[in-house]
Formats: C-alpha cells, sequence, structure tokens
C-alpha cells in the first residue's frame, strides 16, 4: 500500500501492519482499508491527524478519516495507532472510493504532515 510507504518515509511513524480493505462475496464493503503503526509521540499523531484533516476541509476525501489508538496485543504497553476510515452508519460507500482517499492520502501526507508541524512550531507556549 502507497501509505505504508509514506508513513515509514516520514521516519516518524512505523506501520506494523495494513489492510488494503475487501468486499464480501455479495460485493459489500466488508473491511475498510487500514494502517495501524506505532510513533514515538502522541504529537506525531496529532500531526498526521491535522494533515488527514487538512484533505478533508478541502473535500478531497470520500469518507472522514481519523487516528484512533488500537490495541493489539493486551499484555503490549506500546501505544498502538491505526488510521482507518470514519464511515458514518447507514452511508453507502464503495471499496473504491476507499482505496481513492488512500492514493489521495498516501500523494499528500508528506506535504501535509510537515505544514501541520510547522503550525505547531509557530505556536507560542
Amino acid at each position: 500500500m502507497p501509505l505504508v510507504y509514506e508513513l515509514k518515509r516520514l521516519r516518524s511513524f512505523t506501520p506494523c501492519w495494513s489492510c488494503e480493505g475487501h468486499n464480501d462475496n455479495t460485493g459489500k464493503l466488508h473491511r475498510v482499508p487500514s494502517v495501524w503503526f506505532y510513533c514515538e509521540s502522541v504529537v506525531q499523531a496529532r500531526l498526521l491527524s491535522e494533515g488527514i484533516e487538512k484533505l478533508a476541509i478541502q473535500k478531497r476525501l470520500n469518507a472522514g478519516w481519523h487516528v484512533v489508538i488500537a490495541v493489539a496485543e493486551p499484555d503490549n504497553p506500546d501505544t498502538l495507532y491505526k488510521l482507518e476510515p470514519a464511515i458514518e452508519v447507514g452511508r453507502d460507500i464503495s471499496l473504491d472510493q476507499l482505496r481513492a482517499d488512500v492514493r489521495t492520502i498516501a500523494d499528500n501526507l508528506n506535504h501535509h504532515v510537515l505544514d501541520a508541524a510547522t503550525a505547531l512550531a509557530g505556536q507560542p507556549a
């Protein structure tokens, strides 16, 4: 998935699992695309979230996307995050639309995360 590559390229995120999404045998969305990752600081997760939000504000995504805390292994003390679509109940969206979002996010991730970091660095303490 290009998004995994872009997360790694930022050198702030360590992807550990991803799914490109899947339809069921009737062609209906069964699993959404997602990327699970570690990062050193909650600020990094915040910057990723802000970068994604910028794309949503620009109306460049078919669905809302969010960064959430995930638990993969109950005995693992490290915080694990996942980036996934936040699909409203009853919303009909296709896997192709979500995969297009993944491509849009991947194509713009570096720029928007770095912009969010620059804006945060310029904030008074």
